[in-house]
């Protein structure tokens, strides 16, 4: 998060690879592996990336102007693959184009609303949607979205527990203390 290295998060990444015949890398940016086979071993190592630490705001919105036009590329290449909707949940969200990130996410909840192995891209799209609803001063929007999202019963717990937070959030925006109790 800033070049000090005191702020930083942790996450499992595929980074050691074995070299092998077919093993190539996948995408424009944000490139994976394929084919991903084999067997997978957790190191417990620290690997430095400072490609979002950026000066300032002005750094980071080139790299969303960069990242998008080729991200939308990669989209309509593989209009199944939801990896690169969900970087550019990011990047639109990095430059506050709402109205994008709107498009983008209802859109793609429309596309996936009868697969329910995707939950986890789905609580993506509903984040992005009431990012962009909140951006956008649409509280009541983002509320009603909110209750549509809570009903649907394939949400996980940890993907309704954010959906509450938007809510705790636009009731905070309309200072309507009740529901930011009811909610929290």
């Amino acid at each position: 998060f800033d070049q000090s290295g005191e702020s930083y998060s942790d996450f499992w990444t595929m980074r050691l690879i074995k070299r092998v015949d077919g093993l190539l890398f996948h995408g424009k940016i944000h490139e994976y592996l394929l084919p991903q086979e084999g067997e997978c071993a957790r190191l417990s190592c620290l690997s430095y990336h400072s490609g979002y630490i950026f000066k300032d705001k002005s750094e980071m919105f080139k790299k969303s102007w960069r990242n998008i036009p080729l991200l939308l590329e990669m989209t309509e290449d593989e209009p199944d693959n939801l990896q690169w909707r969900v970087q550019l949940i990011q990047e639109y969200n990095n430059i506050q184009d709402y109205s994008s990130l709107e498009k983008l996410c209802l859109k793609s909840l429309e596309e996936i609303k009868d697969n329910d192995s995707l939950s986890r891209a789905r609580a993506m799209f509903y984040e992005g949607t009431l990012l962009a609803e909140l951006g956008t001063y649409q509280f009541e929007k983002a509320i009603s979205h909110v209750r549509l999202f809570l009903s649907d019963k394939r949400n996980s717990e940890k993907c309704n527990a954010g959906l509450y937070y938007y809510a705790v959030r636009a009731y905070w925006k309309k200072k309507d203390l009740k529901k930011i109790y009811e909610y929290s």
